[in-house]
């Protein structure tokens, strides 16, 4: 076994994926290789089917944009982004975002933590045919520091009609 405290390389294709409903993120880089400094994130967004409302109370996010056109609000400020652009949300701040066709990010969380969100999410994305119900969702969370707005289940309340479940 090799030691991930020292240079490594993750190849493409690496890291566990967890393919869901709304699109599949992949664990490129987890607590324990960073020495819980950061984790990283590939994520394929379905259209119109990005996160609610919600806030990390724990960690930074920053978000690389590989592919595509997204648009992002945090604190209420939105602004649009494609290719190439690097968003940054602070911890603490209500954010979210989506995309109209689709698209790739890279995210990461600072410090390390976040992340078990997402293993804990497909796994239960699976387990309920891809209905999740909000309190479920908002309790699986909130284990994480990460905590659903209110209104956040509002369509009517999304930029471009835009709504969807995963964080």
């Amino acid at each position: 076994m090799t030691d991930k405290s020292r240079f490594f390389v993750v190849p493409p294709g690496d890291g566990e994926d967890l393919t869901a409903s709304s699109g599949s993120v992949r664990l490129k880089l987890t607590a324990a290789p960073t020495r819980h400094s950061f984790s990283l994130l590939e994520v394929n967004s379905l259209p119109n089917d990005g996160p609610p409302l919600h806030r990390h109370l724990p960690a930074d996010e920053i978000f690389y944009v590989l592919d595509g056109n997204y648009w992002f609000e945090c604190d209420g400020e939105r602004v649009d982004v494609s290719t190439g652009s690097l968003v940054f949300v602070p911890r603490g701040a209500s954010h979210r975002y989506d995309t109209l066709t689709g698209g790739r990010l890279l995210i990461m969380f600072t410090p390390a933590g976040s992340e078990g969100f997402f293993s804990d999410w497909a796994r239960l994305d699976r387990e309920t045919a891809g209905v999740i119900e909000p309190g479920d969702l908002a309790r699986l969370a909130s284990g994480y520091g990460i905590e659903l707005l209110a209104g956040s289940d509002d369509a009517s309340e999304e930029p471009n009609g835009a709504h969807g479940v995963d964080a």
